[in-house]
């Protein structure tokens, strides 16, 4: 794609699994297309730290015309799914151009024109998938740290040992921050907890997989519409896929070592000072973890499904140390060694290529089910028509729901 005049029919923006997925269904269909990619395949999961896993099991983990990764119960290491995808697109020969940034897409007529590095490409529809989960979030209150406090938000982390000598405190307790917290206790690290408002589904409940029940109860693939709002846009909840995988909770980050607290509320000099959300925190987790088991019991009791009574959960040990934890409103960085923090405070997507137009007031494409307009698509976002869209699992729908939506609109050609 080193000539201006290159044209073709689609383009996809991004090859993740969401990209990859995409590629393949316009293959099957024949639609000429191309796929762009800013640094290499799956490079979102090559940025993940050492030890981490997949949440999810290989049997819903699987890509259009391709087997399950792995064993079906097992949470594959991130080195395993890479090479997973890696393979995927050489087996399919699938047409995607690495280390392409696209620089902005602006509509011209019945096409669009792409700016790349390369060049302008001239498309008859493009795709979007470079999700919704690239971009780091850090709070401005991180620029108040002092100068000899190491800082990076979790994109960056990759083990303890990269780390300076120290405690470390941990910032954001959803998925990400609970299993680096897991990561840096096993490493033997002393481990400082600002924990957030976060949900803890169990890893197993009565003889299968959480995500198991999530099929069975039909959730997977709940509509937007169908979900609360403040339901959709709560942080993905605390979970790991290490060690055959297993619940999470704050509880048992204290039982492992870890010091919780409640979120960080200010920084003077070098003393944090502390929120009192901790008890309410743990509440939640509690909370979501009893709603998800009774809907579980209620849907196995209305069926007469056959299902193994519910098997104890160490996540659900109470601490005893919780409200004495709970009582601490600063915390000083000199007496507590903390010589780094973590920002496991989230991502957005970047799609500052897009005309402003297109985008909503957080900076994410408008669309209905993955249609911005005819011709200009996305995939591969949270609750983009069901549950599961943000999700590897979902991805392989969405992309078939997008081919047939080019197809009722006449631009496969």
């Amino acid at each position: 794609m080193s000539q201006l005049e290159t044209s073709v029919n689609t383009l996809v923006v991004g090859a993740g699994q969401a990209g990859l997925a995409m590629s393949r269904c316009l293959q099957r269909e024949g639609i000429e297309h191309v796929v762009l990619e800013r640094q290499s395949v799956g490079s979102s999961w090559r940025e993940r730290w050492d030890s981490f896993h997949l949440n999810t099991p290989g049997r819903i983990n699987v890509l259009p015309d391709a087997d399950v990764p792995g064993a079906a119960d097992a949470f594959l290491h991130r080195d395993e799914w890479v090479a997973y995808m890696d393979a995927y697109r050489a087996k399919h020969e699938l047409p995607i151009r690495c280390d392409v940034e696209v620089r902005a897409i602006v509509p011209a007529g019945a096409h669009y024109e792409v700016e790349t590095q390369d060049g302008l490409l001239r498309a008859r529809n493009v795709i979007l998938c470079s999700g919704d989960q690239n971009a780091p979030r850090v709070p401005k209150l991180a620029a108040k740290l002092p100068e000899d406090i190491e800082q990076l938000h979790s994109q960056r982390y990759r083990s303890a040992a990269k780390l300076p000598p120290g405690a470390v405190l941990v910032v954001g307790s959803a998925q990400t921050g609970t299993q680096i917290v897991e990561d840096l206790l096993e490493a033997g690290r002393k481990v400082w907890l600002c924990t957030s408002e976060v949900g803890r589904p169990p890893r197993r409940y009565r003889g299968r997989d959480i995500t198991g029940w999530i099929d069975a109860l039909g959730m997977a693939d709940q509509r937007p519409a169908d979900v609360p709002a403040e339901e959709r846009k709560a942080p993905q909840g605390m979970i790991s896929g290490v060690a055959g995988g297993h619940s999470v909770s704050l509880q048992l980050l204290a039982h492992s070592g870890a010091k919780l607290l409640g979120r960080l509320a200010g920084i003077e000099g070098r003393t944090l000072h502390i929120g009192d959300e901790l008890m309410a925190n743990v509440a939640v987790g509690d909370a979501s973890v009893a709603k998800l088991r009774a809907g579980v019991d209620m849907a196995i009791a209305k069926l007469g499904l056959d299902a193994p009574a519910a098997e104890p959960d160490p996540a659900d040990r109470p601490y005893p140390g919780l409200e004495e934890m709970a009582g601490v409103r600063s915390l000083d960085l000199d007496a507590e060694n903390i010589r780094t923090v973590i920002w496991a405070t989230g991502f957005g997507g970047d799609f500052s290529y897009l005309p402003g137009e297109f985008l909503d007031e957080k900076g994410l494409p408008r669309h209905e089910g993955g249609v911005i307009e005819p011709g200009l698509y996305c995939l591969g976002l949270m609750w983009l028509r069901r549950r599961l869209s943000g999700l590897i699992a979902g991805v392989s729908g969405d992309a078939e729901a997008i081919v047939e939506q080019l197809k009722q609109a006449g631009r496969t050609s």
